[in-house]
C-alpha cells in the first residue's frame, strides 16, 4: 500500500519574487511533488491560498506524512490548522520540517521552544555529514555531500535535546549546524532538515538523476553519457536506449551497459536478450553501486568489477621484485616505495603493499561499513609536484559497495618538476581477515627521487 504524502508550502515567495518564480515557476511544492515521485507514495500538495490552509481535517486524516515548507508567511496559517497538524502528530501522523519551518507554527508547538537560530544568506558552501549513517533517513545517501549555494544556518539552534542528530552541516565561513534531527511526539514522528533555501535549486538539480560515484568511490560526479540522453540513471529506459546506441555503432552504447550492469556482452543482440529476459526482475540500487541488478540469485557478475581501475593506464603489472617484503599474520602488510622512470622519460613515486594471504584492506567502503578506508596524501620536496591523478591498483567487489585490496598492489603518481630529494606517501590502513580486523595504521613511506 502506498504511503501517503501531503506537502505544504505556503507558495508566497514563488509569486512575489521574480527570481524565485524563475526557478520554481509551479513552485517548492511541485518541484519536491516531482522528485518525490514513485509507486510507494501517493501525493497530494496543499498550500496557504487554499481553502483551509489545503489542510482539512479529511486531509490530514488521510495523510500518513505531512511535509512543510514555510518562509515569510509563518504566522498567516490558521490557528485550526494548526492544532489540527498538531493532534494528527500526536496520534501517529509522521511530520517532516524543511529548511525555514522550524519557525512554522506546528514546529514550535511540538517542540515547545522558539527554534531561534544565526543565520546568514551569502550563497556560501555547505557540507552536510551523516553522522547517523546507520539511521534509516541515511539509507542510500553517502557518508557526506556538497550543497554549492545555501543559506546559513549556525548554532545555538534553540531546540530541545533531539532524539537523534542524522545531519550536521558545515559552512565555509566556519558556521556548524544540527541540520538533520527527529524527535517522537505521542505516536507520530519528526524529521527536521535544515537544507533547501528558496533563493537557491536546491529542489531541482538538474544534475542529480546524473549523478555516480568516481571510479574511486569517494565522490559523486556527473555522468556525461548519461546526462547527454537525457535519462535518469535509475530509470531502465537507459538501459534500452544504451542498446539502441549499441545497435548505431555508437560506443557510448556499450559504455553506458557496462557502467550500470555486471555484465558484459559483445553484441547488441545479447544485450537484448538478457534486458528482456530479465526487465521484471530488475531494481536500481544506489547502495550497492549504482547498478542495475537482477533480483535472482547468481544472477550478478560481481567478479567483471574486479579489472575495473581509475584512470585506464591502472593496468600496468605490479612488478616482481618485491620478494623482500615479508608478513604474517601479526604484520600482515609490508610497504615499500621506489622511483621509477617510464618509457616516455616521466617519473613516477610507486607504493607497494604486499598483504598477507587471507587479508585485504579497503579501497572503497559502503557507508554503513564500519571499517577504516585506506587513504594516501602525498608529501613532496621543493620543485616537485604531482602530475595528475594516483594511479589506484585494481579492488576486488563485494555484493555492497565496500571493495578492497588483496596480494600485492601499486599505487602509482606520476611526478613533474625538476626538485630533487625525498617523496613521502603517508598511508593510512586497517588489513582485516574473515575473523578479525587490525588495529589502524597510519605510516609515511619515502622514497629518493
Amino acid at each position: 500500500m502506498a504511503i501517503k504524502v501531503t506537502i505544504y508550502n505556503e507558495y508566497v515567495h514563488e509569486k512575489k519574487e521574480p527570481s524565485i518564480a524563475k526557478i520554481y515557476p509551479e513552485g517548492i511544492h511541485t518541484a519536491l511533488k516531482n522528485g518525490l515521485a514513485c509507486d510507494d507514495f501517493e501525493i497530494r500538495t496543499a498550500t496557504l491560498d487554499m481553502p483551509e490552509n489545503g489542510l482539512s481535517e479529511e486531509v490530514l486524516n488521510d495523510t500518513d506524512v505531512l511535509i512543510w515548507w514555510g518562509h515569510v508567511a509563518h504566522g498567516a496559517v490558521l490557528p485550526e490548522v494548526v492544532n489540527r497538524v498538531v493532534q494528527r502528530v500526536n496520534d501517529g501522523m509522521g511530520f517532516i520540517a524543511l529548511h525555514s519551518a522550524h519557525h512554522s507554527l506546528p514546529f514550535t508547538r511540538l517542540t515547545g521552544c522558539t527554534c531561534n537560530l544565526q543565520w546568514r544568506e551569502v550563497g556560501e558552501k555547505c557540507r552536510v555529514w551523516a553522522v547517523n549513517p546507520n539511521h534509516p533517513i541515511c539509507k542510500d545517501v553517502p557518508h557526506n555531500f556538497l550543497v554549492e549555494h545555501e543559506e546559513m544556518y549556525g548554532e545555538p539552534f534553540v531546540i530541545p535535546e533531539p532524539d537523534e542528530t542524522v545531519f550536521i552541516s558545515w559552512y565555509e565561513g566556519g558556521n556548524v549546524f544540527r541540520s538533520g534531527v527527529t524527535y517522537h511526539r505521542g505516536a507520530g514522528k519528526i524529521f527536521y532538515f535544515q537544507n533547501g533555501h528558496e533563493a537557491y535549486p536546491n529542489y531541482y538539480d538538474k544534475n542529480a538523476p546524473y549523478m555516480r560515484p568516481d571510479l574511486r568511490g569517494y565522490e559523486l560526479v556527473i555522468d556525461p553519457e548519461v546526462r547527454a540522453l537525457g535519462i535518469p540513471n535509475n530509470d531502465i529506459r537507459l538501459l534500452d536506449k544504451a542498446i539502441e546506441l549499441m545497435e548505431q555503432g555508437d560506443p557510448d552504447g556499450k559504455t553506458i551497459l557496462e557502467r550500470y550492469t555486471l555484465k558484459r556482452f559483445a553484441t547488441p543482440a545479447e544485450w537484448r536478450n538478457w534486458l528482456d529476459t530479465n526487465r521484471p526482475k530488475m531494481f536500481f540500487t544506489e547502495a550497492g553501486g549504482y547498478l542495475w541488478l537482477v533480483n535472482e540469485k547468481d544472477a550478478n557478475d560481481y567478479s567483471v568489477l574486479a579489472t575495473e581501475t581509475a584512470p585506464a593506464q591502472a593496468a600496468a603489472p605490479v612488478s616482481a621484485n618485491n620478494d623482500n617484503l615479508a608478513t604474517d599474520k601479526d604484520n600482515p602488510v609490508a610497504l615499500a616505495a621506489r622511483i621509477d622512470t617510464r618509457a616516455d622519460g616521466k617519473k613516477e613515486y610507486v607504493l607497494t603493499m604486499k598483504i598477507h594471504p587471507g587479508y585485504h584492506i579497503y579501497a572503497r567502503l559502503d557507508p554503513a561499513d564500519p571499517y577504516i578506508l585506506t587513504t594516501i596524501e602525498m608529501e613532496y620536496p621543493a620543485g616537485v609536484e604531482a602530475d595528475g591523478d594516483m594511479i589506484m591498483p585494481p579492488f576486488q567487489p563485494t555484493s555492497n559497495a565496500t571493495s578492497y585490496y588483496v596480494d600485492t598492489v601499486e599505487f602509482r603518481q606520476p611526478l613533474k618538476g625538476n626538485g630533487k630529494g625525498e617523496i613521502g606517501a603517508k598511508i593510512r590502513y586497517q588489513a582485516c581477515d574473515h575473523s578479525e580486523c587490525k588495529l589502524p595504521v597510519t605510516t609515511t613511506v619515502k622514497a629518493t627521487l
